[in-house]
């Protein structure tokens, strides 16, 4: 699975990318473990995750993410 991380502000690091993959690997509710670990989560669709860092998207960073 392959989803699409876009974040405001700036680009990923390599710790959340780490925290995202595992999320997805042993999570049973991605969606509220996204939301308990990153304060700048905005939505999950299933496909993408937003998160921002409160610049918005003028300065987004999309990514993608095999899980």
């Amino acid at each position: 699975m392959t989803i699409t991380v876009i974040k405001g502000g700036s680009p990923l690091t390599a710790d959340e990318k780490k925290k995202i993959i595992d999320i997805f690997k042993e999570s049973k509710n991605p969606n509220e473990s996204l939301i308990n670990t990153f304060a700048s989560f905005k939505s999950f669709d299933g496909n993408t995750l937003h998160l921002d860092d409160g610049t918005g998207d003028d300065y987004a960073y999309p990514e993608e993410i095999d899980i």
